[in-house]
């Protein structure tokens, strides 16, 4: 439950003293007592408890919630919304606070426009059951939740995991560095080589740029790459890129141009819609549980009404293996049926279409050398139904116009692809014309586990596949040169892949390839016997002048240990004129795997081998060198990588950054872990660079206080955000710094004091109750004030206290006092 926080971080280091002890044990009576109020009419036995504290439990048998703003997770169906300030209130002041759902919240719950109408902008407090029949609230205090639940008949109707528009988040405005420093050398010679990415948000701008910088022997160069801008067109689900990128390879191959593009981006859509998956269809006699798996897991499963159903949201993964239906009436009765399923990477959702736009020019240095060419490229693709994608696209330059056209559609004997190209290419000679068609199948078979795959591609005449065929530069005498033979006679060309199941823990895979006269072939044979995972792999293939090259190779890895250690030892061997063997240690340490080594030795031929690696991922960056030798030539490289993100307040370092990135803030809570599978914490400038995250998707943030200082609070621990492809998104977390006082108290008499009695201050606000060992645990405590301890009781005293000048060393605060009698009346004079 997250309202007991773990408090094995506050005990001192080295052996503690008694305070120490009896403060943990405080803190640790405290988190019990607050699971305890979350349930109905809680009970304590007196039995446990010595003298006259038994009067006090009453205290712990009430689970009122006070009026206030609590922080909690806003749960919708069980569907986490966000998070959100809640404001608790009460009739009077004898009954228990009950939250208050705002306009505002009602409107971000996705409920039908109906019910949306009449309400008010303004509304505060909104009678839920009330406004929506059969609605519900409840506060779930144990998880800091509040639980609505509305009837499905009142829910808009969205695809599973779609974010809203207005929950995106653009980010702020923000610049970064992301770099990669290499040192290294081979016998005596060296080169030192930066390569930089640098970029600038502003709203949803996004500037790129990338760079290398070299320096050897012979002098040092700058090189730049790509420079972009882009941005999203949010409202028809589509960005906007300028400058220097690659065509999208969708339906022809890519290519890198400088000039303009516009196209849909699959990753805005719902995860229900990105891919494809069939839609499932049926008639439930009455009300049902349909069940959907695939490869034997359970990949969705639902409660229909009676009558026709129609499932059209699923999230199948792999993207292959039919799909198994079962369909389970509410009298046991259980009929199925199978849907079959296998998909190529163009098939889409019924409805949904993909697109693509550009204009610009080939960059040199992607075609084949001369003069860049200007072109206009369009792809379009749109699913018509369940088993349908129809495909098309051109494009034309001064030299070459290609159009396309082609289909996927998905059969019970798997899924098929076809698309025919026509091409017509300008030379001096006039005008000449090629055709291509390819074929692609792809069929997963679930019971005996093969799966196939082939793609069979012909063509004749003359740069049958578009751009990347096309020799550019104008038809001049000084840069004009003939076409290369291979594209005037007849191109095929075949790929098979087969791969075959044996049993729970090994695998046969064969991969054929033919293009023109030219063959490679490549099998393999993997496997797990216990913890030892091992691999056999034979390939030939052309190389060079229509060389062929025959290879063998076997494979075996272990763990060190136990199979879940981090650490394992691996041989490698590979026979032939120059055979190979080596033998490999490696292996990661460190609570997240943060150092990684890696040595091997062993041969090749006569020659000896020789390699080490270690490499350490910090919450700042990366640090890597590494010394090889094979005979007499040595090799080395020392190397840094991460970044440096410039925001509104100053410069952060962090790991190198991923294309989306998180700006976690919480100023005044150094040190914290922020939970993300990597090595951060917060900076002592209050910030983390999260240096990755999904766009358009749902992300959790979350930060653990373990480690932090006892005057240090986390207002809230967790938090998600959804951001923009390209964003730099702040997520800020409210830290609350403020001293906390333990007071060794005793009475008049010296005694202890109740256990549990009340304790408030001077005003009549409620501070918390006496813990074990009449130790008093007071948060925020002032410079010096007074308390008063078991006000409504007959054992009312009143308590001065004084914060002590600094902790002790154990840096926990402590203080002793006398707690004076004090009748009710004198509280007033």
């Amino acid at each position: 439950m997250r309202d007991m926080v773990s408090i094995s971080h506050l005990l001192p280091k080295g052996r503690p003293h008694w305070r120490h002890i009896v403060a943990a044990v405080y803190l640790s009576s405290n988190a019990v007592c607050m699971a305890a109020a979350t349930a109905a009419s809680p009970r304590f036995s007196p039995g446990f408890l010595v003298g006259d504290a038994a009067d006090a439990l009453g205290h712990f048998e009430s689970s009122a919630v006070k009026p206030g703003i609590y922080v909690l997770d806003v749960v919708v169906n069980g569907q986490l919304l966000r998070q959100e300030s809640v404001t608790f209130v009460a009739d009077s002041p004898d009954s228990a606070a009950m939250p208050c759902v705002s306009a505002a919240l009602v409107r971000g719950m996705g409920v039908k426009a109906k019910f949306l109408q009449d309400l008010p902008e303004d509304v505060q407090c909104v009678d839920l059951p009330r406004w929506i029949d059969g609605a519900s609230v409840q506060y779930d205090e144990a998880e800091l939740r509040l639980v609505i639940s509305i009837p499905q008949a009142a829910m808009a109707s969205s695809p599973g995991g779609h974010v809203p528009l207005a929950s995106r988040e653009q980010g702020i405005t923000a610049g970064f560095i992301d770099y990669q420093l290499q040192h290294r050398g081979v016998q005596r010679e060296s080169v030192l080589s930066i390569g930089t990415r640098m970029g600038f948000n502003i709203g949803a701008w996004r500037l790129r740029h990338d760079g290398w910088f070299t320096h050897a022997a012979g002098g040092s160069r700058w090189r730049d790459g790509r420079t972009s801008l882009q941005r999203d067109l949010p409202n028809s689900g589509t960005r906007l890129q300028v400058g220097q990128e690659f065509t999208p390879g969708y339906l022809f191959d890519s290519v890198a141009y400088t000039g303009i593009r516009v196209a849909s981006d699959r990753r805005m859509l719902a995860d229900s819609l990105e891919g494809y998956a069939p839609v499932v269809k049926g008639v439930a006699q009455g009300s049902a549980t349909v069940s959907i798996r695939q490869n034997g897991r359970l990949i969705r499963e639902l409660v229909v009404p009676p009558g026709p159903f129609i499932i059209e949201d699923l999230v199948a993964g792999g993207g292959a293996g039919d799909l198994d239906v079962s369909v389970t009436e509410a009298g046991g009765q259980t009929h199925s049926f199978r849907v079959p399923f296998s998909a190529i990477p163009q098939a889409l959702r019924p409805g949904v279409q993909e697109f693509s736009v550009v204009a610009g020019r080939l960059d040199p240095y992607s075609s084949i050398g001369t003069l860049p060419t200007e072109f206009i490229e369009a792809t379009f693709g749109r699913g018509l139904d369940n088993r349908l994608t129809m495909l098309s696209g051109v494009q034309l330059s001064s030299r070459q116009k290609t159009f396309l056209v082609g289909t996927a559609f998905n059969t019970a004997l798997g899924a098929i692809g076809l698309d025919a190209r026509d091409t017509l290419v300008r030379r001096r000679g006039g005008v000449e014309r090629g055709q291509s068609y390819r074929i692609n199948y792809q069929r997963l078979f679930p019971g005996p586990g093969t799966g196939v795959g082939v793609t069979a591609w012909h063509s004749s005449g003359v740069a049958s596949r578009g751009l990347i065929d096309l020799w550019p530069g104008p038809l001049s005498p000084s840069t004009a040169r003939p076409a290369p033979e291979r594209h005037e006679a007849a191109l095929q060309r075949l790929q098979v892949n087969l791969s075959q199941r044996l049993a729970d823990h090994s695998s046969l895979f064969v991969s054929y390839g033919r293009e023109a006269a030219l063959t490679d072939l490549q099998a393999g044979f993997s496997g797990r016997i216990g913890s030892v995972n091992y691999s056999l792999t034979a390939l030939r293939y052309h190389h060079g002048e229509g060389e062929v090259d025959t290879r063998c190779s076997f494979f075996i890895s272990m763990p060190l240990g136990t199979p879940a250690s981090r650490h394992h030892v691996s041989g490698h061997f590979s026979p032939g004129p120059n055979a190979r063997s080596q033998i490999r240690l490696s292996g990661a340490s460190g609570a997240r795997n943060e150092l990684n080594y890696d040595a091997s030795a062993g041969s090749i031929g006569s020659s000896r081998l020789l390699d080490t690696h270690a490499s350490y991922q910090g919450g700042r960056g990366a640090l890597s060198a590494g010394y090889g030798r094979e005979g007499r030539r040595e090799t080395w490289q020392v190397s840094a990588a991460g970044s440096i993100v410039l925001h509104a307040d100053g410069l952060t370092f962090g790991q190198s950054l991923g294309d989306t990135v998180v700006l976690v803030q919480a100023v005044g809570a150094t040190g914290a872990h922020v939970r993300s599978g990597h090595e951060l914490r917060i900076g002592r400038n209050g910030y983390a660079v999260m240096p990755s995250a999904s766009p358009y998707r749902w992300n959790q943030i979350e930060l653990d206080p373990a480690g932090l200082p006892l005057d240090v609070q986390l207002l809230q621990t967790s938090q998600r955000v959804a951001p923009t492809a390209g964003s730099i998104v702040r997520v800020p977390f409210h830290v609350r710094r403020q001293r906390t006082l333990f007071i060794d108290a005793v009475d008049a008499q010296g005694q202890p004091l109740p256990f549990a009695a009340s304790v408030q201050d001077e005003s009549g606000r409620s501070i918390g109750v006496v813990g074990q060992g009449s130790v008093i645990r007071l948060q925020g405590a002032a410079e010096s004030g007074a308390l008063i301890v078991d006000a409504q009781g007959a054992r009312r005293c009143r308590l001065e206290y004084q914060l002590p000048q600094a902790a002790d060393v154990y840096g926990l605060s402590w203080s002793q006092g006398t707690c004076v009698p004090e009748l009710p009346d004198t509280a007033t004079r």
